[in-house]
């Protein structure tokens, strides 16, 4: 019995660490800086989730300048509705380094240049959170990327190294987090990622 309650609690430990462990659907996990422009939940035109990509890469993207300056405690900039710079989808080419969840349960995904140190943030958010009960098509969206996230991070335990990757995914303007190892200095993200996938895998 002893070993029973060390190995169900072992279990526990192990399936809270990794992504893909969920603690049930409907969770509550809501963020709160322009959240429902990160998880596409916002009032805008959102026919642009089914345009093609345009490619560019880190080194162009964390280059442009936000729209306005924004800090993460303005509760102004906080609820800014999408920019126009907001409303198509890029793909890139990088390096991913490290993921990890956030507090508001999404993906947090460290993308490296391929060509230079650059690097920036791309988020996947949980398909099981309650605010997308009435969003059925990002919800089962978000559900797909998030197993390819699984899949990246399972590449990254077994061989701890970064992987290549490419990213399809929404550009997002975020206030800047210097604390954060990978973010950018203009708080450029692909937020959030719509697609990952390990290239020569």
């Amino acid at each position: 019995m002893k070993i029973k309650v060390i190995l169900l609690c072992w279990l526990l430990i192990v399936l809270a660490g990794f992504p893909g462990y969920s603690q049930g659907k409907n969770k509550e996990c809501k963020g709160f800086f322009r959240w429902d422009v990160k998880t596409l939940t916002d009032s805008s035109d959102l026919t642009f989730m089914f345009d093609l990509p345009s490619d560019s890469t880190i080194e162009e993207l964390i280059a442009e300048p936000p729209p306005v300056k924004m800090g993460i405690l303005s509760k102004k900039a906080g609820h800014l509705p999408r920019f126009d710079s907001e409303k198509h989808l890029v793909k890139v080419i990088a390096l991913v380094t490290k993921m990890s969840i956030q507090g508001d349960q999404d993906y947090h995904i460290i993308l490296r240049s391929t060509e230079s140190k650059a690097s920036m943030i791309g988020e996947i958010p949980d398909p099981d959170c309650s605010y997308l009960s009435d969003f059925p098509i990002q919800r089962e969206k978000f559900r797909v990327t998030r197993k390819q996230g699984d899949a990246i991070f399972n590449i990254l335990k077994e061989t701890n190294k970064p992987v290549l990757v490419e990213v399809t995914g929404v550009l997002f303007w975020d206030a800047p987090h210097f604390w954060l190892k990978g973010s950018s200095s203009t708080g450029r993200e692909i937020h959030p990622v719509l697609e990952i996938k390990a290239i020569g895998k």
